[in-house]
């Protein structure tokens, strides 16, 4: 066995099980590469044929195509109960949009409080029409968050129970 190390435009890196690499065309591969992909090496007339290794592709979870494999389970209930902090996503390896969820969640505390205060400031302030302002910013933002969640803890898993999710 030997596994895919590096992909550079149209080279690969192969790491060979004896401690080699070989360095050969991304167009002598006849399915999808990414680092990390278990292979199969075969030499005929001096040249390199490869294949997918089933058995390691089975038992490994490699990251595909901007996705990554997470427990279904725990990244949905993150996701449910605590997605407007971006938990989930930290949890996914997704710093970045973690931060986003961080930051919508601040932008929405003062959306909040610049709605009520000028509702006060203005001497527009009337209770029931506050409480409408207010329940649609909240009852949007849930819309937002547990729908998603709620899809993800439909997705079905796979046999170690975990799902694709995107990774950027």
């Amino acid at each position: 066995m030997a596994k895919i190390i590096k992909i550079d435009n149209t080279q690969v890196l192969v790491g060979m099980d004896d401690g080699s690499v070989i360095e050969v065309s991304s167009t002598e591969f006849n399915f999808d590469l990414h680092v990390g992909l278990v292979v199969d090496v075969h030499t005929h007339d001096d040249k390199y044929i490869f294949s997918r290794n089933l058995q390691a592709f089975e038992d490994s979870e490699p990251e595909i195509q901007g996705q990554v494999y997470v427990n279904k389970t725990t990244y949905g209930l993150l996701y449910f109960f605590t997605g407007p902090i971006g938990v989930h996503e930290f949890y996914a390896g997704n710093p970045k949009k973690g931060l986003l969820w961080i930051l919508s969640l601040i932008v929405l505390i003062i959306v909040l409080i610049t709605v009520v205060y000028q509702m006060i400031i203005a001497g527009d302030y009337n209770e029931r029409e506050t409480g409408v302002a207010i329940n649609i910013i909240l009852y949007s933002y849930i819309i937002i968050t547990k729908i998603p969640a709620i899809i993800t803890l439909c997705k079905t898993p796979n046999k170690n129970g975990n799902i694709l999710v995107s990774k950027w």
